[in-house]
């Protein structure tokens, strides 16, 4: 009985970690959606700044 649901449990929580994880993706990539726009015009060609920094456009 414990074995079940044990396995039970371990199921849920997979499903949910993996829930989490799709909503984060899908989160990140609209705000990625709504931001590339922004980003675009204030980057000049070929330069790819990471999250969360900012390059000066010269």
């Amino acid at each position: 009985m414990f074995l079940i649901l044990a396995v039970f449990f371990l199921a849920l929580l997979a499903a949910a970690a993996l829930g989490f994880a799709r909503l984060m993706f899908w989160l990140v990539g609209m705000l990625g959606a709504v931001s590339a726009p922004v980003v675009m015009t204030e980057l000049p060609t070929g330069a790819v700044p990471l999250p969360g920094q900012r390059r000066e456009v010269v």
